[in-house]
């Protein structure tokens, strides 16, 4: 456990914070998803600003897995998911873990309306990432949501 901790915080240290260029870019959906993790939208949460999202991770390696804050939202055009233009230049993004509680469960708030604007109304997907702190490698989970103005 005392490994994983300094791992963890290693990889905290030496990543630190980054900044992204926004590019426009019609990016269609193609995740790797995890198995045995999903998430869901909170009951009463979601607004044109926000939501706050409900992460269970029943898989078998659950506790080497570290959600990240980030996300990005998919809108529903024609039978096709296609990412949102970001609606600022520079995206600053800091590179916490976040980990499942002892229920297996995460429950983060995702404020949207910095990055993407007020949404309006439409079928869209949100997408989580997560590492996988054993092989390495990344993975998102999503759930889709609609939005009535």
């Amino acid at each position: 456990m005392k490994n994983f901790i300094l791992l963890s915080f290693l990889i905290l240290f030496v990543t630190g914070c980054t900044i992204h260029n926004s590019e426009v870019q019609l990016k269609k959906y193609d995740g790797d998803s995890a198995e045995g993790v999903s998430m869901i939208i909170k009951s009463g949460t979601l607004t044109s600003e926000s939501t706050t999202i409900l992460i269970t991770d029943n898989s078998d390696n659950k506790q080497k897995h570290a959600y990240s804050q980030n996300f990005t939202i998919y809108k529903k055009v024609d039978n096709d998911w296609i990412q949102l233009d970001e609606k600022i230049d520079n995206k600053i993004t800091t590179l916490e873990n976040y980990f499942v509680n002892d229920s297996n469960e995460l429950e983060m708030k995702q404020d949207w309306k910095t990055v993407y604007g007020n949404l309006s109304s439409g079928e869209y997907k949100i997408v989580k990432y997560l590492n996988d702190l054993d092989n390495g490698k990344s993975y998102s989970v999503s759930t889709n949501f609609v939005l009535n103005k």
